[in-house]
């Protein structure tokens, strides 16, 4: 899983004080609208063996507190304009511009936008980052933190299907990724070109379905296992050296189905990663969740699960013909071994309390069970963790 690295806390402040102005400008500004939002959420987890989301034992605000600002212009009838920027107190997301492009409208059916967009993978894509539009504290983990770009530079493309029975529509986008992100420690450079994806959105009475398609060809320098390849490569096993490269067609699945009424739900979202490179699993999660509304407070019960498998790798290094070719070959199975794969169960309860319009409290307890030998998502400091622990947050998300 890719991560992005956040310098510092300087986008926060930035914003603080941009919000204060921007203030004074819709005073003046009719064809301005600003909005905002943010939370400030605290979390433990009851093991010092590992660290999971970031969290440790030590109670923790730093991992998902946050707070944005987006700011929309009307022209007029056909054109407007979008941006968002969020400021993050994590230390592996970037604080500064989330999207930023031109909206054309030319006719009710017909959407197009152009400029950054956040990649459209999700249920809760656009509002990742707006904690008040969700019963949870955080987006269930197997399927999101699957993110590998949360942005992209393109078109986007919206058409709504006329209907007396239903809302249709059907969305699709095509654009390119290239940033520096983060594995663990280290910095790798990820392009992404080609990256496009379509989307049918449906509401039937009190249901809500989903489904999407996304691919994109995909490069991630891994410096360490560049130059492994190359001393493969000049040993005659060239299948080999290509197989340890992340360059190659990435495709995407998701699926959703969601029931809603005004006295409880019922959400649920399905996502597959498949690759067509080896050196990266192909990836399985799912979540379902129940909710009971009783105004002003919102009870939820979530079960989420993720597994993860790579293909195997390439036997082309003779074994027992030589020692230096089984050193070649041993070294080579061992960067398939070091591969982390992140299977997971876990289940959630939590309760959400509407304290006002704008401004909700909640609480969750997270019950994580891991497989056996597998990173499953935790940052492991001792290696006889057992993969089980529990996490507890509480917090406050607003907007404004």
């Amino acid at each position: 899983m890719f991560l992005i690295k956040r310098p510092n806390l300087v986008g926060i402040v930035c914003l603080i004080s941009l919000i204060g102005s921007t203030n004074a400008l819709s005073e003046t500004e009719p064809d301005f609208s600003f909005s905002g939002f943010g939370q400030v959420i605290g979390g433990h987890l009851n093991t010092d063996q590992a660290k999971y989301h970031g969290y440790s034992d030590s109670f923790s605000f730093d991992q998902e507190t946050l707070i944005g600002i987006q700011a929309d212009y009307i022209f007029n009838d056909t054109f407007a304009a979008s941006g968002q920027a969020v400021g993050y107190t994590s230390d592996v997301k970037q604080s500064g511009i989330e999207w930023l492009f031109l909206n054309i409208t030319p006719s009710k059916r017909w959407q197009v936008r152009l400029g950054r967009h956040k990649t459209p993978f999700f249920n809760y894509s656009d509002s990742t980052d707006v904690g008040f539009t969700y019963p949870w504290i955080t987006l269930p983990q197997q399927v999101y933190n699957f993110y590998l770009f949360r942005s992209f530079e393109g078109a986007f493309v919206r058409y709504d299907l006329p209907s007396k029975t239903m809302a249709l529509n059907f969305e699709a986008y095509w654009g390119s990724f290239d940033d520096d992100y983060y594995i663990g420690e280290e910095r790798v450079d990820v392009e992404v070109d080609g990256l496009s994806g379509l989307i049918a959105n449906v509401s039937v009475s009190d249901f809500t379905f989903r489904a999407s398609y996304h691919q994109g060809d995909v490069k991630v320098a891994l410096p360490q296992i560049e130059q492994f390849a190359q001393v493969l490569a000049l040993n005659g096993f060239v299948k080999s050296a290509q197989s340890l490269e992340i360059d190659g067609q990435l495709e995407f699945y998701q699926a959703s189905a969601n029931y809603e009424t005004p006295y409880n739900f019922v959400r649920s979202e399905w996502t597959r990663v498949a690759p067509n490179f080896l050196t990266v699993p192909d990836l399985r999660a799912y979540y379902i969740s129940a909710g009971l509304y009783q105004y002003p407070f919102t009870y939820h019960l979530t079960y989420a699960h993720s597994s993860a498998k790579f293909n195997e790798p390439i036997s082309e290094i003779p074994i027992g013909v030589d020692p230096q070719l089984d050193a070649l070959a041993f070294a080579y199975q061992g960067v398939f071994n070091s591969l982390d794969e992140d299977s997971l169960k876990s289940i959630s309860v939590g309760v959400r309390w509407d304290l006002k319009p704008n401004i909700a409290l909640k609480g969750d307890i997270t019950f994580l069970d891991g497989d056996e030998n597998k990173r499953s998502f935790f940052e492991i400091s001792d290696d006889s963790f057992d993969r089980s622990a529990t996490l507890v947050q509480f917090g406050v998300t607003w907007v404004f």
